[in-house]
């Protein structure tokens, strides 16, 4: 509670009278009611009001910066969630792209280990045809060398029996 403001009429002269000082208060009753000595907790009320008022406002500010404090962070979460999401869904799309790709890639490979497969299939048919032809003249010389040699055999007793 803050002390009552008290106005005191000045005398007009220096002695005591009752007319010449009177003394009102602001609300109405006189000086002499007045207590000379004030409360310890009149005296520092205000002061207390003072630091009851601060404390209140530093608690409000405190609140207010928590609160403050509480929106950014719900903000930066929810920015961090985007953003997390959107990773979440570029690292899906690069799986199946990559999935994709591997698929494609493992097609390609049969491909082309078919392809070689084949040309080697060809070729080794082709060695073989040719060795085949090779050994088959062979066989074909040894035996016109055959030949030629019991000719040769023949034409060498006719020449000696001559």
């Amino acid at each position: 509670m803050r002390g009552a403001h008290r106005r005191i009429k000045r005398a007009s002269s220096l002695s005591c009278g009752s007319l010449d000082s009177e003394y009102f208060s602001s609300d109405g009753t006189e000086f002499s009611d007045f207590s000379p000595r004030i409360s310890q907790r009149e005296r520092y009320s205000p002061l207390v009001d003072t630091v009851e008022d601060l404390e209140t406002q530093n608690s409000s500010e405190t609140n207010e910066l928590e609160a403050n404090e509480v929106r950014q962070i719900r903000a930066k979460n929810g920015e961090l969630e985007k953003a997390l999401s959107e990773l979440h869904a570029k690292l899906k799309n690069n799986e199946e792209r990559a999935m994709s790709k591997t698929a494609d890639l493992m097609a390609l490979i049969e491909e082309k280990v078919k392809r070689y497969r084949n040309e080697a299939s060809k070729q080794k048919k082709e060695f073989t045809d040719k060795i085949n032809v090779m050994q088959q003249n062979l066989e074909s010389a040894c035996n016109k060398n055959t030949n030629l040699e019991s000719q040769l055999e023949n034409q060498r007793e006719k020449f000696h029996n001559i």
